[in-house]
């Protein structure tokens, strides 16, 4: 019972803390382990797949979503985030904000090149 508390409190945690980077969208319910995150532009799985890389290189596991070429409705390019309860508030808080600032990053020099 205290794990799945422990894991809600977390997924909600999560949701809030996605939702407030304002670049991008964040999908699911917020008690929902699984989070998806598209960009608000660009949303390229070129771009998603960069933005995971410079997030394993910050010791952060994120992964675009993938799907088969046998489903019959194409669903968007996503960057795929799963919430674990052993997480502390601090170990949450300090990777979202890795996350940001890498996507912050990514934006600007799109930015810059166009």
């Amino acid at each position: 019972k205290e794990l799945f508390a422990s894991l809600e409190s977390n997924c909600k945690l999560v949701h809030d803390q996605l939702a407030a980077i304002v670049t991008i969208a964040v999908t699911g319910e917020a008690i929902s382990p699984l989070k998806h995150i598209r960009l608000l532009n660009n949303n390229t799985e070129r771009a998603l797949k960069t933005i995971c890389n410079r997030a394993r290189e910050n010791k952060i596991a994120i992964t675009t979503s993938s799907y088969t070429s046998t489903e019959l409705f194409k669903k968007e390019p996503s960057i795929r985030l799963t919430v674990n309860s052993d997480l502390t508030a601090e170990e949450i808080t300090a990777s979202l904000s890795t996350i940001a600032t890498i996507i912050s990053q990514y934006n600007s020099e799109r930015t810059s090149s166009e």
